[in-house]
């Protein structure tokens, strides 16, 4: 954590983590992101607008003074507006630091305009093909609902989604400690945000069983889809679009602005909207210090030689 002081004051913070790591298993590395920032979506520095500037110059001459020692430094998933988005650039041109950002989107759905206009924009295979055989084939084969936010405790939210997504192969291979570790995430973060208000569960159910759900967190009139998937049995349904099409219509009915896929560019988010946010990614190594320079002389060296003395059997024509 870099707090930002000025005249006794804090200006604000740069909420940053580090891990250690080994390059080429041989040698310490040291990676920086946000903090938290591989369990987020949306990244952003704690300060007033006015001063984001200000607290991200400091924040990374800090950094780069040699107090601490890394290599890399990953300052990710910014959405467009963000106003670190142009400290950074900034910052950079002053410190003589090359920066080449990567540019992701974040898709989303303009809610404030007629369902038609919505509905228009959606591929006409992938979604609203499928959504009338999705409804056709759900009353032929029984009784089906869909459940909002069901008085379920936290625990039962967060085993339903658990048991939903081991069926879809996630979670494989890892350990039980860590898919301990993140069956306490998910609880804590739906226990949290529910107190809070903001969380929201959507459950599709067919003949009494649970085929697909959808995890919404509502915040000043946007809606974000956070997480949520099918029962792979139930795929010929096409659950997890008809439970996302009704969520949409629900929220344009109670007039929110947005419906928000959030991070990642999957490609049935494009199915649903040709609309996005830009998401930048800025990624600095570190060469104030010998160390930092050694280690990219060293991939640099590592790479050349890769070029250089690579089979030609291995080669791909």
């Amino acid at each position: 954590m870099i707090f930002v002081k000025k005249d006794n004051t804090v200006l604000g913070l740069l909420p940053l983590m580090f891990r250690n790591e080994k390059r080429k298993n041989i040698f310490p590395y040291r990676r920086i992101k946000f903090l938290a920032s591989e369990n987020t979506d949306f990244n952003i520095v704690l300060a007033d607008p006015m001063d984001v500037e200000e607290v991200t110059t400091a924040g990374l001459n800090w950094l780069c003074s040699g107090a601490l020692r890394w290599e890399l430094l990953i300052l990710d998933d910014l959405v467009e507006g963000n106003p670190i988005i142009r400290a950074i650039p900034k910052w950079a041109e002053r410190s003589h630091v090359v920066l080449n950002p990567i540019i992701g989107k974040y898709y989303y759905i303009n809610l404030q305009r007629p369902w038609d206009d919505i509905w228009g924009e959606t591929s006409k295979k992938f979604i609203r093909k499928n959504i009338n055989v999705a409804r056709n084939r759900l009353d032929r084969s029984g009784c089906w609902q869909i459940l909002v936010n069901p008085f379920w405790e936290t625990k039962e939210i967060a085993d339903q989604a658990i048991k939903i997504s081991s069926l879809r192969g996630f979670g494989a291979g890892i350990s039980s400690l860590r898919r301990e570790a993140y069956k306490k995430f998910l609880t804590d973060v739906i226990d949290i945000n529910r107190r809070k208000g903001i969380f929201n569960s959507y459950w599709m159910i067919l003949n009494g069983t649970v085929i697909a759900y959808e995890f919404i967190f509502e915040q000043r009139e946007v809606c974000y889809a956070w997480t949520g998937t099918f029962n792979p049995e139930y795929a010929r349904y096409w659950p997890s679009r008809l439970l996302l099409l009704e969520i949409m219509k629900r929220y344009h009915e109670k007039r929110f602005k947005e419906f928000s896929f959030m991070r990642g560019e999957a490609e049935y988010k494009a199915k649903w909207t040709p609309n996005y946010k830009k998401n930048y990614r800025f990624i600095i190594k570190n060469k104030n210090d010998f160390y930092g320079k050694m280690i990219i002389s060293m991939e640099k060296l590592y790479k050349f030689l890769n070029r250089t003395y690579l089979p030609t059997s291995s080669i791909k024509r």
